[in-house]
Protein backbone atom coordinates (compact mmCIF):
# COMPACT_ATOMS: atom_id res chain seq x y z
CA UNK A 1 0.00 0.00 0.00
CA UNK A 2 2.98 2.32 0.43
CA UNK A 3 2.12 5.62 2.02
CA UNK A 4 -0.20 5.54 4.99
CA UNK A 5 -2.29 8.05 6.92
CA UNK A 6 -2.63 8.12 10.65
CA UNK A 7 -6.40 8.29 10.40
CA UNK A 8 -8.85 9.90 7.97
CA UNK A 9 -8.33 13.30 9.61
CA UNK A 10 -4.79 12.95 10.95
CA UNK A 11 -1.29 13.53 9.54
CA UNK A 12 0.30 11.33 6.90
CA UNK A 13 3.05 8.92 7.78
CA UNK A 14 5.63 7.12 5.65
CA UNK A 15 6.99 3.78 6.77
CA UNK A 16 9.98 3.98 4.45
CA UNK A 17 11.06 7.20 6.13
CA UNK A 18 10.71 5.80 9.61
CA UNK A 19 7.72 7.91 10.66
CA UNK A 20 5.58 6.81 13.63
CA UNK A 21 3.04 4.06 13.05
CA UNK A 22 -0.49 5.25 12.29
CA UNK A 23 -3.36 4.60 14.72
CA UNK A 24 -5.75 3.57 11.94
CA UNK A 25 -5.07 2.59 8.33
CA UNK A 26 -7.18 3.88 5.48
CA UNK A 27 -7.35 1.58 2.43
CA UNK A 28 -5.39 3.10 -0.44
CA UNK A 29 -5.88 2.23 -4.10
CA UNK A 30 -3.51 2.57 -7.02
CA UNK A 31 -5.40 3.95 -10.02
CA UNK A 32 -4.75 3.24 -13.70
CA UNK A 33 -4.48 6.22 -16.05
CA UNK A 34 -5.92 8.59 -13.45
CA UNK A 35 -5.19 12.17 -14.43
CA UNK A 36 -6.64 15.39 -13.16
CA UNK A 37 -6.04 19.00 -12.29
CA UNK A 38 -4.90 20.60 -9.06
CA UNK A 39 -5.87 24.21 -8.44
CA UNK A 40 -5.23 26.69 -5.65
CA UNK A 41 -5.21 30.38 -4.94
CA UNK A 42 -2.06 32.51 -4.86
CA UNK A 43 -3.06 35.94 -3.65
CA UNK A 44 -5.58 37.28 -6.14
CA UNK A 45 -4.52 34.75 -8.80
CA UNK A 46 -5.60 31.14 -9.29
CA UNK A 47 -3.06 28.50 -10.31
CA UNK A 48 -3.88 25.20 -12.02
CA UNK A 49 -1.64 22.34 -13.10
CA UNK A 50 -2.09 18.84 -14.52
CA UNK A 51 -1.50 15.93 -12.14
CA UNK A 52 -1.25 12.16 -12.20
CA UNK A 53 -2.88 10.40 -9.24
CA UNK A 54 -0.48 7.86 -7.73
CA UNK A 55 -2.89 6.49 -5.14
CA UNK A 56 -6.10 7.50 -3.42
CA UNK A 57 -8.26 6.69 -0.39
CA UNK A 58 -11.42 8.15 1.03
CA UNK A 59 -9.26 10.40 3.18
CA UNK A 60 -6.64 11.67 0.77
CA UNK A 61 -4.44 11.17 -2.28
CA UNK A 62 -0.88 11.37 -3.54
CA UNK A 63 -0.33 13.06 -6.92
CA UNK A 64 2.57 13.95 -9.19
CA UNK A 65 2.56 17.53 -10.45
CA UNK A 66 4.86 19.86 -12.37
CA UNK A 67 4.57 22.36 -9.51
CA UNK A 68 2.81 22.54 -6.20
CA UNK A 69 1.64 24.90 -3.47
CA UNK A 70 3.23 24.91 -0.04
CA UNK A 71 2.19 22.64 2.82
CA UNK A 72 -1.07 23.50 4.59
CA UNK A 73 -2.30 25.25 1.43
CA UNK A 74 -5.98 24.78 0.56
CA UNK A 75 -6.40 23.16 -2.89
CA UNK A 76 -8.97 21.50 -5.12
CA UNK A 77 -8.40 18.20 -6.95
CA UNK A 78 -10.51 17.25 -9.96
CA UNK A 79 -10.14 13.87 -11.68
CA UNK A 80 -10.65 13.56 -15.42
CA UNK A 81 -11.35 10.68 -17.76
CA UNK A 82 -12.47 10.17 -21.33
CA UNK A 83 -16.09 9.82 -20.19
CA UNK A 84 -16.60 12.13 -17.24
CA UNK A 85 -15.12 14.51 -14.71
CA UNK A 86 -15.56 14.45 -10.97
CA UNK A 87 -16.64 17.44 -8.99
CA UNK A 88 -13.56 19.07 -7.42
CA UNK A 89 -12.61 17.80 -3.97
CA UNK A 90 -11.36 20.30 -1.43
CA UNK A 91 -8.16 19.26 0.31
CA UNK A 92 -5.12 20.60 2.12
CA UNK A 93 -1.52 19.95 1.20
CA UNK A 94 0.04 17.76 3.89
CA UNK A 95 3.54 17.51 2.41
CA UNK A 96 5.50 17.95 -0.81
CA UNK A 97 8.73 16.42 -2.05
CA UNK A 98 10.65 16.08 -5.30
CA UNK A 99 10.11 12.74 -7.04
CA UNK A 100 12.89 10.90 -8.89
CA UNK A 101 11.14 11.93 -12.12
CA UNK A 102 11.74 15.57 -11.24
CA UNK A 103 8.05 16.23 -10.63
CA UNK A 104 6.57 17.22 -7.28
CA UNK A 105 4.99 14.48 -5.17
CA UNK A 106 2.08 16.19 -3.39
CA UNK A 107 0.29 14.48 -0.51
CA UNK A 108 -3.27 15.66 0.04
CA UNK A 109 -5.81 15.25 2.82
CA UNK A 110 -9.44 15.67 1.79
CA UNK A 111 -11.60 18.02 3.84
CA UNK A 112 -14.42 15.46 3.85
CA UNK A 113 -14.53 11.73 3.15
CA UNK A 114 -14.67 10.92 -0.57
CA UNK A 115 -16.84 8.05 -1.82
CA UNK A 116 -14.68 6.20 -4.33
CA UNK A 117 -17.06 3.65 -5.86
CA UNK A 118 -17.46 5.38 -9.24
CA UNK A 119 -13.75 6.27 -9.37
CA UNK A 120 -12.67 2.68 -8.73
CA UNK A 121 -15.12 1.33 -11.32
CA UNK A 122 -13.58 3.62 -13.90
CA UNK A 123 -9.91 3.09 -13.08
CA UNK A 124 -9.70 -0.39 -11.52
CA UNK A 125 -11.86 -3.25 -10.33
CA UNK A 126 -14.63 -2.42 -7.85
CA UNK A 127 -13.63 -2.89 -4.22
CA UNK A 128 -15.67 -3.13 -1.06
CA UNK A 129 -15.33 -0.48 1.61
CA UNK A 130 -13.20 -1.49 4.56
CA UNK A 131 -15.29 -1.48 7.72
CA UNK A 132 -13.80 -0.12 10.95
CA UNK A 133 -14.73 -1.22 14.47
CA UNK A 134 -16.04 1.60 16.64
CA UNK A 135 -15.67 2.93 20.17
CA UNK A 136 -18.65 5.29 20.16
CA UNK A 137 -21.67 3.01 19.75
CA UNK A 138 -24.75 5.07 20.68
CA UNK A 139 -26.48 5.83 17.41
CA UNK A 140 -29.81 7.34 16.38
CA UNK A 141 -31.72 7.14 13.11
CA UNK A 142 -34.32 9.82 12.40
CA UNK A 143 -36.72 10.29 9.49
CA UNK A 144 -39.70 12.32 8.40
CA UNK A 145 -42.76 10.55 6.97
CA UNK A 146 -44.93 13.28 5.41
CA UNK A 147 -44.48 15.56 8.39
CA UNK A 148 -44.58 12.79 10.99
CA UNK A 149 -41.16 12.42 12.64
CA UNK A 150 -39.77 9.00 13.48
CA UNK A 151 -36.75 7.82 15.45
CA UNK A 152 -35.05 4.64 16.53
CA UNK A 153 -31.99 4.26 18.74
CA UNK A 154 -29.44 1.55 18.15
CA UNK A 155 -25.91 0.30 18.69
CA UNK A 156 -23.32 1.11 16.03
CA UNK A 157 -21.38 -2.02 15.02
CA UNK A 158 -18.99 -0.62 12.42
CA UNK A 159 -18.56 2.25 10.00
CA UNK A 160 -16.83 2.97 6.70
CA UNK A 161 -16.51 5.94 4.41
CA UNK A 162 -19.65 4.81 2.60
CA UNK A 163 -21.97 3.46 5.28
CA UNK A 164 -22.58 1.90 8.68
CA UNK A 165 -24.16 -1.10 10.41
CA UNK A 166 -26.46 -0.47 13.39
CA UNK A 167 -28.16 -2.96 15.73
CA UNK A 168 -31.82 -1.93 16.10
CA UNK A 169 -34.90 -3.25 17.89
CA UNK A 170 -37.31 -1.55 15.48
CA UNK A 171 -36.76 -1.51 11.74
CA UNK A 172 -36.44 1.96 10.20
CA UNK A 173 -38.30 2.58 6.92
CA UNK A 174 -36.56 1.50 3.75
CA UNK A 175 -38.20 4.07 1.48
CA UNK A 176 -37.31 7.27 3.32
CA UNK A 177 -34.06 9.19 3.91
CA UNK A 178 -32.59 8.32 7.32
CA UNK A 179 -30.50 10.80 9.28
CA UNK A 180 -27.72 8.91 11.06
CA UNK A 181 -26.12 10.53 14.10
CA UNK A 182 -24.04 9.60 17.13
CA UNK A 183 -25.25 10.48 20.60
CA UNK A 184 -22.55 12.27 22.54
CA UNK A 185 -23.13 14.72 25.36
CA UNK A 186 -19.64 16.16 24.96
CA UNK A 187 -19.62 16.98 21.25
CA UNK A 188 -22.22 17.86 18.63
CA UNK A 189 -21.90 16.21 15.21
CA UNK A 190 -24.12 17.08 12.28
CA UNK A 191 -26.19 14.01 11.20
CA UNK A 192 -25.52 12.46 7.80
CA UNK A 193 -28.23 11.47 5.34
CA UNK A 194 -28.39 7.77 4.53
CA UNK A 195 -30.63 5.05 3.11
CA UNK A 196 -31.42 1.60 4.44
CA UNK A 197 -29.79 -1.07 2.27
CA UNK A 198 -31.01 -4.17 4.09
CA UNK A 199 -32.05 -5.51 7.50
CA UNK A 200 -30.10 -8.66 8.32
CA UNK A 201 -30.61 -11.11 11.18
CA UNK A 202 -27.84 -12.88 13.02
CA UNK A 203 -28.40 -16.38 14.52
CA UNK A 204 -29.63 -14.85 17.80
CA UNK A 205 -32.33 -12.89 15.98
CA UNK A 206 -30.62 -9.52 16.41
CA UNK A 207 -31.62 -7.04 13.70
CA UNK A 208 -28.82 -5.16 11.96
CA UNK A 209 -29.68 -2.17 9.79
CA UNK A 210 -27.07 -1.71 7.06
CA UNK A 211 -26.92 1.88 5.81
CA UNK A 212 -25.46 3.61 2.79
CA UNK A 213 -24.43 7.24 3.21
CA UNK A 214 -25.70 9.52 0.44
CA UNK A 215 -22.88 12.04 0.80
CA UNK A 216 -19.29 12.16 2.01
CA UNK A 217 -18.90 10.96 5.58
CA UNK A 218 -17.80 13.99 7.65
CA UNK A 219 -14.37 13.59 9.19
CA UNK A 220 -15.68 14.58 12.63
CA UNK A 221 -18.33 11.84 12.55
CA UNK A 222 -15.85 9.19 11.39
CA UNK A 223 -13.29 10.20 14.03
CA UNK A 224 -15.85 10.18 16.85
CA UNK A 225 -17.16 6.76 15.83
CA UNK A 226 -13.78 5.06 15.41
CA UNK A 227 -11.71 6.72 18.12
CA UNK A 228 -14.35 7.94 20.58
CA UNK A 229 -13.71 11.05 22.62
CA UNK A 230 -9.91 11.51 22.78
Amino acid sequence: MGDQIQNPAGPWTDREKGAPQERRKSPRYTLRDARGKLSWGEGTERSTCDVTVINISGGGAAVLADRSPTAEHNVWLRLESTSAETEPWEARVVATSVDSSGKHLVRLQFRSWVVLDAILERHQERRLWQRYPVRETRATLRWDDHGVPGMVRGELLNISGGGAAVIVDTEPPGNLPLWFELESAAISIVPIESMLVVISLDPSGTKVARLRFLDSCPMELFELAVHGLL
